[in-house]
């Protein structure tokens, strides 16, 4: 966890460092009716007006002229399979992009992903967070654009649909499919919910259940590992750019806990359960339960 808290709290860091004067109070958005009242067709009239509400809810100017240009790239009108009997369209995900147009913006669409809830939910977040960007000043290269748009938009109160859209199920001839329609994977969009909610003090209450299982299972992992750091948090909210130059150490979480996760993380990152992998031990058996028994007595100890 610390290869993916150390580049998040940096992009944080970074976004905080032009940006945390105007994003010192925001709410956190949930997709729901309260924060998102208007009738929904999914027509191009829909979609802007989604967007125009999302929008609303950040620090943007709410003159700012921003217009949408919904795009078809190669390939894109195909199905999410080649057998013909699909009718998934073949979602884009994965993209941003923002032209200067006068004294306002034009954000690019794709038409595919104006099919799925979801994935146009956490695009039209990317773009959100991406105006906030360009009209902050915040310095970055184009490869980073997409990612740090995303950061900014989970600061900015629209974490819940990032973290959504980093794992979108769709259905598939074959099946049912995973689609990651994100820059960052789940763990990352977890953690930097994680940091908002801290920073905030705000909680995910009952929207937390209603996440899908993969996105759950990210927000467990990570909130722990946020409220393990502290000191980020502090620096974060009062001196952001120690936390955009890099310049801190991360801490795991600690006592039982922390060996749980610590277990799981690397869990997560072993080979497929489809290659067999054979671990031979490096110690005698007596030795092995030894440390074992030594493990469950301080974790009984610090529980």
């Amino acid at each position: 966890m610390d290869q993916v808290l150390r580049p998040i709290a940096v992009a944080y860091g970074r976004v905080l460092e032009k940006l945390g004067d105007v994003l010192d109070t925001p709410s956190l958005i949930l997709p729901n009716t309260k924060f998102f009242p208007d009738t929904f067709k999914g027509d191009a009239e829909g979609i802007a007006t989604f967007f125009e509400r999302m929008r609303s809810y950040t620090p943007l100017p709410d003159n700012l002229p921003v217009a949408l240009r919904f795009i078809e790239s190669e390939g894109e009108s195909e199905k999410a399979c080649n057998s013909g009997g699909c009718s998934a369209p073949k979602l884009a995900g994965r993209y941003l992009r923002i032209d200067r147009e006068g004294d306002g913006y034009v954000v690019d669409l794709h038409v595919a992903d104006a099919s799925n809830p979801t994935v146009l939910a956490a695009a039209l977040a990317r773009s959100t967070g991406g105006l906030l960007l360009l009209e902050g000043g915040v310095d970055l290269s184009p490869s980073e654009f997409g990612a740090l748009s995303e950061v900014a938009a989970i600061a900015s109160g629209l974490g819940l649909l990032v973290l959504e859209g980093a794992s979108v199920m769709t259905k598939a001839c074959s099946g049912v499919r995973e689609h990651r329609a994100t820059f960052l994977s789940t763990e990352e969009a977890a953690v930097g919910l994680g940091i908002f909610s801290e920073l905030h003090n705000l909680s995910l209450g009952s929207s937390k259940g209603r996440l899908g299982a993969t996105q759950a299972e990210a927000v467990e992992y990570a909130f722990s590992w946020v409220r393990a750091n502290h000191e980020i948090l502090d620096h974060l909210e009062n001196k952001p750019e120690l936390i955009a130059t890099d310049l801190f150490r991360v801490s795991p979480p600690s006592g039982a806990i922390g060996r749980f996760f610590r277990a799981f993380a690397k869990r997560r990152e072993s080979p497929s359960a489809t290659q067999p992998v054979i671990i031979l031990p490096k110690k005698p058996v007596d030795e092995r339960v030894a440390d074992l028994r030594a493990d469950v007595e301080d974790a009984l100890r610090e529980a």
